[in-house]
Formats: C-alpha cells, structure tokens, sequence
C-alpha cells in the first residue's frame, strides 16, 4: 500500500535546497507588495508627493502609519475582517480609498502622544 506521508516526507528531505530557496524568493515578493500597498496608501491620505506626519511632518517611511481621526480604529478593521496591516491596506484600495473612515498619516510618535491623549481624557470623564 502507498504511503503517502511517507513519500511526502520522503520528498521534502530530498527537496530542502529547493524549497529554501522558494520560501526566500516568494517572501522577498510578499515584502515588496506589501511595501508598495503601504506607500501606495500613506500617498494617497497625505495628498503630497512625499508621504509625511500630517502633525510634525515627519517623513521616515519607517515610522509612518496610518491613523483613524476619530479613534475608531479598532472597530473598524474588525468590522471589515481586518486583521494584518496588509489585510487593510488591500481593503483600502479595493474600496478606492474611502474619505470614511477619516484617516490620517501619522509618526510612532505623534499617533502615541494622540493615544496617551485620548486615554487621559477618557479616564477623565470616567473618575
């Protein structure tokens, strides 16, 4: 009788170079599209030639993201079943980059003091 878990095993030992080099090659396309979708998406909320903070105008593609104005970030992606970065970036092009919900680029730092903000005065209102 043919094993087939067998051969299977049998296949990936004798194929390791080979698989090696595909999982590199195909990862190398993965973090290229995603990059392109990311930039893609920070151009289109800055509206300018060079994605940048809309707060301090910081322009380290590195340290930008995008922003929910409204703080209703988690809501949504759930909402729309998104639970990577690239999963909503590909929702925002399908959807042709929709002004709802308000988006904004923003730094690591500027979105962190926005947060710390939002927190402060929800506790506020709470105590």
């Amino acid at each position: 009788m043919f094993d087939r878990a067998e051969y299977q095993r049998q296949y990936r030992l004798s194929h390791k170079k080979e698989k090696a080099e595909y999982d590199k090659t195909r990862k190398a396309y993965h973090v290229q599209y995603y990059n392109e979708l990311r930039l893609e998406a920070l151009l289109h909320y800055t509206k300018s030639l060079q994605p940048q903070c809309s707060v301090c105008g910081n322009t380290d593609l590195a340290k930008l993201c995008l922003d929910h104005v409204n703080g209703d970030g988690t809501a949504h992606r759930k909402s729309i079943n998104a639970h990577t970065g690239v999963q909503f970036y590909r929702w925002l092009r399908r959807n042709g980059y929709p002004s709802e919900p308000l988006l904004q680029v923003l730094c690591q730092k500027c979105n962190r003091q926005k947060q710390t903000l939002e927190m402060r005065a929800r506790r506020e209102v709470t105590s």
